[in-house]
């Protein structure tokens, strides 16, 4: 059953911008759906170690995503925005806890409008913000389980 939801939710992540216009982002149900399928049960006792390292994976990421939405809001509340420290810092957290979305916001450069001002605006597609949270999600998933592997296959090595 909890599987069940888990796979719901995500699902639901892929529909949930459309439908509240963008307010609530998708990630948020890519994390909790992913994390009910993750979710330890009596028929996945066999895999219990892939699937505890796949969630460290994923808590990982929610940590460091909840780290630069904190930096975020320090930095536009106050008077630090103009500290370029501080703006590297975010860019590098971004890079670290949102691989994809950075590699392909460079590839494909999403589209600028200069306004009379002199103010940019950019706008992005709910199907692009979509896709790439949720293959952040599953490059940490990825991440842990392989970090979980190599200490496993380590820990074997110094046993013998």
């Amino acid at each position: 059953m909890n599987k069940l939801l888990g796979l719901v939710l995500i699902m639901a992540g892929f529909i949930a911008p459309y439908f509240t216009s963008g307010k609530l982002p998708s990630i948020f149900f890519f994390w909790v759906g992913f994390l009910t399928v993750l979710w330890p049960n009596k028929y996945s006792a066999k895999q219990s170690y892939l699937l505890k390292w796949a969630r460290m994976g994923l808590l990982l990421n929610i940590l460091g995503m909840l780290f630069l939405i904190f930096l975020t809001v320090i930095l536009t509340k106050t008077s630090l925005s103009s500290n370029y420290f501080l703006i590297w810092l975010l860019q590098g957290g971004s890079l670290i806890f949102q691989p994809i979305t950075e590699i392909v916001d460079f590839l494909l450069p999403l589209n600028e409008i200069i306004l009379p001002d002199g103010s940019i605006r950019t706008t992005i597609g709910y199907f692009r913000a979509t896709v790439t949270s949720f293959f952040d999600v599953l490059t940490y998933i990825f991440i842990g389980i392989t970090l979980g592997k190599l200490i496993v296959i380590k820990q074997d090595k110094t046993q013998k």
